[in-house]
């Protein structure tokens, strides 16, 4: 088991502390934000803009959540193959955005349901589908707050580790290896939803049909390379490669993950 060296911190950084508040009262903020576009919507305002906008104000609110995990130093220690097992800042920082995510999903149910609350009021009682209508675009408020905070950590994991690795030339340690793997495993899970975004955009009929999502990357598949002009095959082949590494990684990872757990279990 990789140990902790001395130079690892085991708790936050001070920087971390120090975002903490701004963190929230900002995240916060989106979330007012998300809320003053669920009334325009019952208001009677154009109803994909207000959607739009509470989807960009998810985004928002989920990039700053992200923040402070810039301050996890992914790479430092730990053995990532358990999650960073004897590393528990990793842990400490997953904890910390959960309960952020917590608190801005309370404050958007409060706010959600107050303005509901009003618009079936206001309506004159007929319509109680108001208190529903929060409910389906909270998950599009939850979506857009995920993906921006996941997008944001996974840009910094790799940047982390690359980071990491040079402290431990410069200190004459040997780079861990299984952080390498890491660091090359999400570049390449994020060139490949790069390469997925532009076929999609370039190909657009391997997104006809309603065939959902898993559809999609079926038709990316199955679509005649061939026939599509040089710029959107290239995107398309391109894609098709990145995916099947990030698959066959993920693959690995797994199993790698699943031999760490295995021997931890013996030797405890």
């Amino acid at each position: 088991m990789t140990h902790r060296t001395a130079s690892t911190p085991s708790h936050p950084a001070p920087s971390a502390r120090s975002l903490r508040e701004p963190v929230r009262w900002a995240t916060a903020v989106t979330v007012i934000g998300a809320v003053a576009g669920l009334a325009l919507m019952f208001e009677g305002t154009d109803e994909d803009a207000a959607i739009w906008a509470i989807i960009v104000f998810g985004l928002i609110g989920g990039a700053i959540a992200a923040l402070p995990m810039t301050t996890v130093r992914f790479g430092a220690g730990g053995d990532p193959r358990a999650g960073g097992d004897d590393f528990p800042e990793i842990w400490e920082g997953y904890g910390r955005a959960f309960i952020d995510f917590v608190r801005a999903a309370l404050i958007w149910l409060a706010g959600a349901t107050g303005v509901s609350t009003v618009a079936f009021f206001v309506d004159g009682g007929r319509d109680p589908s108001a208190f529903l209508v929060p409910l389906f675009i909270g998950l599009l408020w939850v979506g857009g707050f995920g993906i921006a905070w996941l997008a944001v950590t996974l840009v910094w994991i790799p940047v982390s580790i690359v980071r990491e690795s040079i402290r431990r030339r410069r200190a004459g340690d040997p780079p861990n290896v299984w952080w390498t793997y890491v660091a090359v495993y999400l570049l390449v899970t994020l060139a490949a939803a790069a390469a997925l975004l532009a076929a999609f955009i370039l190909v657009p009929e391997t997104l006809d049909g309603g065939r959902g999502f898993i559809g999609s990357f079926i038709g990316l598949f199955r679509v005649d390379a061939a026939t599509l002009e040089p710029k959107s095959a290239t995107a398309v082949w391109v894609a098709r490669g990145l995916l099947a590494v990030m698959v066959a990684g993920m693959i690995v990872t797994m199993e790698l993950a699943r031999r760490r757990l295995v021997d931890i279990s013996r030797r405890a």
